[in-house]
């Protein structure tokens, strides 16, 4: 996807980003331990699952933190932005707009994109259902709520 200044994402678009993006980072460092570990086909299976649900899931809490500490720069592929037009397609927003954080809370995007992370999350947590090692279950669960939140 590009990143031009006028375009504007879609939340299915900007979740397909993240797909991309940051679940691959965390795939490729799960798989090459595994791989090294001599762990077969279907922890393989697992562990991608895992970490394309967890890497969405990290990106939308990075976006989330950003947006809530003042730090976000530029929102044009946020899934904040994107869940806001969504909503509003006839007035395509953009991060510049002075308007936004109003228009962000009379849509609840924060809630929404919270829920989102919500999702991915227990998504993550439920592809390790699939694991038969309740020793790289049980790590995999702690290092999931350490890095997204709540309590295992």
């Amino acid at each position: 996807y590009g990143l031009a200044a006028d375009q504007t994402f879609s939340t299915n678009q900007v979740i397909e980003i993240f797909r991309q993006k940051t679940a691959p980072a965390f795939g490729v460092s799960l798989l090459l331990g595994a791989i090294a570990a001599d762990a077969g086909g279907e922890v393989l299976d697992v562990l991608q699952r895992f970490s394309e649900s967890l890497g969405v899931a990290y990106q939308i809490k990075d976006d989330l933190e950003e947006y809530i500490s003042g730090e976000a720069e530029e929102l044009r592929a946020s899934i904040l932005l994107a869940i806001a037009n969504d909503q509003k397609p006839l007035q395509r927003l953009k991060s510049s707009s002075p308007n936004l954080k109003h228009i962000f809370d009379e849509l609840m995007v924060v809630e929404k994109a919270a829920q989102l992370l919500e999702h991915y999350k227990n998504d993550a947590v439920r592809s390790l259902n699939a694991l038969n090692d309740a020793a790289l279950k049980s790590w995999l669960n702690r290092i999931t709520f350490k890095m997204l939140g709540g309590t295992p």
